[in-house]
């Protein structure tokens, strides 16, 4: 399943960054061959430019002789069936991890084929008020839509695509989907999120509004994140919200509770904000690699790319235009820099005391 793909690439990354062990970068890659070359799926013209690829399928049939089978014996057989379901849950989780994979590896190819699939989901799987379509299955967009956790896994990939690219219409999204999220679907009086909009029509167990836990997690790193962006401690409270309605009860979700931890942790520590300042992408991807680098650390780092012609999300916070590229690593309102090397910004993320603008 495209999901637990998502989640295998994920960990390879990280555990090849920890180690350097080329054993898990073999397998990480090949989990990206397979998706790439199994589980694409095309869309026609006007659905994505020049009927590139729009999205990931779902799953595909776990035959066992097939698989079992070496690869010229696989040449007798049949493929498997491909569900080619676009899920945008699933979907979202495999972009993150594939522009993971392509800033750790240096293959930037990676970085672009997630960001296609994303303009796609942004411009054709999102109504007017930011609500996202669940599925999209024989041309059509499922009449279902808002779900708790498409927009956190939607919005968490839309942010890793602005990181990695600086291209703010990538924010944008990201804000629309945790704007959604939180006008729609949290509980104003206890806080968190429910896991879909209120239908007042719906029967049955359809009519029970639920609180998951694994979303509400998700949603809650999605939103610290996107505050570290934009500079607004408002999706912070929202995110606080959602962990504390889940703080007497967090032990009792095995090792789902790891994500209950990962997200507590950086809510209180809050990431490290790196503003990496240049005209161009190129100019700036070599900081943003040392910053993604020193990510994998305890302490949360986001990167924010700024081009010194567009007007920052950061307020009051204003940088120089000289010198060009740098980068500034910023906390609480206070940075330091100009840093002016990749290897500066690693050192200083190493050793994160910030001081004011130099």
């Amino acid at each position: 399943m495209l999901s637990g793909n998502a989640g295998q690439l994920d960990n390879l990354v990280a555990a090849w960054q920890a180690t350097k062990n080329p054993q898990y970068r073999e397998i990480a890659e090949a989990t990206i061959h397979y998706v790439l070359n199994t589980l694409s799926v095309a869309g026609e013209a006007g659905e994505a430019e020049g009927g590139e690829n729009i999205g990931f399928a779902g799953s595909q049939d776990a035959d066992e002789a097939y698989f079992q089978a070496d690869a010229a014996q696989r040449r007798a057989l049949s493929r498997p069936y491909v569900d080619d379901t676009i899920h945008a849950s699933w979907n979202g989780q495999f972009c993150q991890a594939l522009i993971n994979a392509g800033l750790a590896f240096g293959d930037y190819r990676l970085v672009e084929k997630s960001q296609t699939v994303l303009r796609w989901f942004s411009e054709q799987m999102t109504a007017a008020n930011g609500a996202i379509f669940h599925y999209f299955r024989d041309g059509q967009r499922s009449a279902l839509q808002g779900l708790l956790e498409d927009q956190a896994a939607m919005g968490a990939a839309y942010l890793a695509a602005f990181e990695a690219s600086g291209d703010r219409r990538f924010l944008a999204a990201a804000k629309k989907s945790a704007v959604f999220m939180t006008d729609a679907l949290e509980d104003s009086q206890s806080g968190g999120f429910y896991d879909m909009p209120h239908d007042p029509d719906a029967i049955g167990a359809l009519s029970q509004s639920e609180k998951p836990f694994a979303a509400n997690v998700a949603a809650a790193r999605f939103l610290i994140r996107l505050a570290g962006h934009l500079a607004d401690d408002w999706y912070l409270r929202e995110a606080e919200r959602a962990l504390q309605w889940f703080a007497a009860t967090y032990r009792h979700w095995g090792y789902q509770a790891a994500g209950y931890g990962l997200a507590v942790h950086e809510l209180q520590t809050q990431p490290l904000r790196v503003a990496i300042i240049g005209k161009t992408p190129a100019d700036r991807l070599p900081f943003l690699t040392a910053a993604r680098v020193r990510a994998t650390g305890a302490q949360p780092v986001i990167a924010h790319q700024l081009n010194p012609e567009e007007e920052s999300e950061w307020g009051d916070l204003c940088f120089p235009d000289q010198p060009l590229p740098a980068a500034y690593i910023c906390r609480h309102g206070a940075c330091h820099g100009p840093l002016l090397t990749p290897d500066a910004v690693a050192d200083q993320l190493l050793h994160p005391g910030v001081a004011h603008l130099s």
